[in-house]
């Protein structure tokens, strides 16, 4: 995910570098992005352990007004909407944007965008040739 977001043109040229995994950084100025794992489901086989996980993941968008969110929002979405290769030696068959929910928080004055994702971790072999995948 932060391999993803963090060589984004669209994403770094709105949050200059501030994407952060689970909390931002205490003084981190908005807009900024953070990214959550909500849940790993295994491909259960019947011979040994899984060699597909499928990834529940959120990002977060936080900014300073509704537009610069927005705009944030959906270079994210973007970004990371129907990928597939390799990112940072992990192998990505796919990624599936699910949903997204707007929010205020009034103790922080930031508006908040919440998006889900889901993705088909291949956690043996790499993915070439647009999808195909070669099992080690």
């Amino acid at each position: 995910i932060y391999s993803i977001l963090s060589t984004d043109e669209d994403v770094t040229a709105l949050v200059d570098g501030r994407v952060f995994p689970e909390l931002a950084a205490q003084d981190a100025a908005t807009p900024y992005v953070t990214y959550h794992i909500r849940s790993v489901e295994p491909e259960d086989t019947k011979t040994g352990p899984s060699t597909l996980d499928v990834v529940t993941f959120e990002v977060y968008c936080i900014g300073p007004d509704y537009g610069s969110l927005m705009d944030v929002a959906e270079a994210c979405r973007t970004a990371i909407d129907r990928q597939a290769g390799n990112f940072a030696s992990t192998a990505i068959q796919s990624v599936r944007y699910i949903d997204e929910d707007c929010d205020f928080d009034q103790s922080t004055m930031d508006f908040i965008t919440s998006q889900t994702f889901e993705v088909r971790h291949q956690r043996s072999g790499i993915i070439t040739d647009m999808g195909n995948i070669t099992i080690q």
